[in-house]
């Protein structure tokens, strides 16, 4: 009984060290936009996340090895990477437990409701919707009974791969979602565009009861951008969670 213990705790850190080494390598190859998405999401997890407190990250599976259709091709290098990425980012600043799904091995303790969640959404396959993506991942989310479902935290949804001309309409689409479906009010959608000549991150929300709403979501609103300069910065530091 020792020795099969003694293997399964090896094998559990070999675990850890593998994910810390691989990512360092990967890394190398993202994009100077992804590392701000990465950025961007840090400086959220710091402002806005409760420290101490269980933050789960969501990505979706990794259909890469199914050879029955060809995998769309991105401007990203990798945005498995890009998870990697935010999980160091928001690991090492932020002080909080990290639970992943789908999990490799679990970064934290199960034992308290979550108070904060960071989906990264984006399509494998050429005939994939974001929206269903989106779905699934909030079922599982949900279903998962050592993740402690949480719908009153504070969520970051990441979409990495969305057209630039229809942003709104997929954000809006997004914290429809979000909000009809699963109750979640505080929800900020953050997505990669361009304004003139300078790349930015948008960031939206939705207010439910706001603005005579009564409840229902009818527009999204663009509450700030994340400028692509340096280490990066918001433009109008807005409250992102009023």
């Amino acid at each position: 009984m020792g020795s099969v213990r003694l293997k399964k705790l090896i094998a559990l850190l070999l675990t850890v060290m593998l994910n810390a080494v691989v990512p360092a390598a990967g890394n190398a190859l993202l994009t100077a936009e992804q590392r701000h998405i990465a950025l961007c999401v840090q400086t959220i997890a710091q402002q806005y996340f409760n420290h101490g407190r269980s933050t789960v990250v969501s990505k979706p599976p990794d259909l890469r090895n199914n050879s029955r259709r060809s995998l769309i091709q991105f401007p990203y290098s990798d945005d498995v990477q890009l998870v990697d990425l935010v999980l160091q980012y928001v690991q090492e600043d932020t002080c909080c437990p990290v639970q992943m799904l789908p999990a490799k091995i679990y970064l934290g303790t199960t034992a308290e409701i979550n108070h904060s969640y960071i989906i990264l959404i984006w399509r494998e396959q050429e005939d994939e919707d974001i929206i269903d993506i989106l779905r699934t991942q909030l079922y599982h989310l949900k279903d998962d009974e050592l993740l402690q479902w949480n719908p009153r935290g504070r969520f970051v949804v990441v979409v990495t791969d969305q057209d630039s001309s229809s942003l709104m309409s997929e954000a809006l689409k997004i914290y429809e979602i979000m909000w009809m479906e699963y109750k979640v009010v505080n929800t900020v959608v953050l997505m990669p565009s361009s304004s003139g000549n300078c790349t930015v991150l948008d960031l939206y929300s939705g207010f439910p009861y706001q603005n005579g709403n009564c409840g229902k979501v009818k527009e999204i609103i663009l509450v700030d951008q994340w400028v692509l300069e340096n280490k990066g910065t918001f433009s109008e530091n807005t409250n992102l969670y009023p």
